[in-house]
């Protein structure tokens, strides 16, 4: 019995070891299958990446070189856009320093003119009153010497007056004679002339006064000038 089951065994063997032989053959065969297909999905997914990069690199390498003297001309008229706002600045810049030094000169000559203008009004003004000190001391000296003169008359109608009656008495020749030495003595006016005082101390302050307004008037105009200037060449 036992060598039967062995028997039947081998025999079962047998029948079932080409089928298994059968499987292992077709595993194997599907397996190198898979494996060709695989590989060669991925050599043509390769080769196609590799050519889609190559066209993409050629196809900007392309439009670069066909673009290339588009960008050279873009790039000569910036560069000449550049050029010409350069010299249009420089130009603004040399127009601007001739502007300053004209208005500079202008100034200058303004300031002179200035000057000479407050020289002569100066002058003009130290005229007139100088005219209106000599018209002042003329007139009270023309009031010394005209009390003087009337002094004078008194004393003379008194000097006869007293010869006229002075024969009668003693007494009255010496009186006479005193009054008469007293009379011959010169008029010295012992009161302060304060009219040419007045006019003088007047003088005085009119210059000051005038000094002090063309020295106000001269650094308000040069304070306007340079503002002026200063404005034109910020702009």
């Amino acid at each position: 019995m036992a060598l039967l089951l062995e028997l039947l065994s081998l025999v079962a063997g047998l029948m079932v070891r080409p089928f298994s032989l059968a499987r292992l053959s077709f595993q194997f065969g599907l397996r190198s299958i898979c494996f060709v297909v695989q590989t060669w999905i991925e050599m043509v997914r390769t080769v196609v990446y590799l050519h889609l990069v190559i066209f993409w690199r050629l196809t900007i390498l392309g439009m670069a070189v066909l673009s290339l003297p588009v960008r050279a001309f873009a790039a000569l008229y910036r560069e000449r856009m550049l050029e010409m706002q350069f010299h249009r600045m420089k130009t603004e810049l040399e127009n601007t320093f001739w502007d300053r030094k004209e208005l500079k000169e202008r100034l200058q000559i303004a300031i002179r003119e200035r000057k000479m203008m407050e020289v002569q009004d100066l002058k003009d003004e130290i005229r007139r009153l100088k005219e209106v000190q000599g018209k002042a001391l003329w007139d009270s000296r023309g009031q010394a010497h005209t009390a003087n003169g009337s002094s004078i008359k008194n004393s003379d109608h008194f000097r006869t007056s007293l010869f006229t009656f002075g024969h009668h008495d003693k007494g009255t020749e010496d009186a006479t004679h005193d009054l008469l030495k007293s009379g011959s003595e010169p008029h010295h006016p012992t009161r302060p002339n304060t009219n040419v005082i007045n006019s003088n101390n007047l003088v005085k302050h009119d210059i000051l006064s005038k000094q002090k307004e063309v020295a106000l008037s001269r650094s308000l105009f040069s304070a306007m000038l340079s503002l002026i200037v200063g404005l034109s060449c910020g702009s």
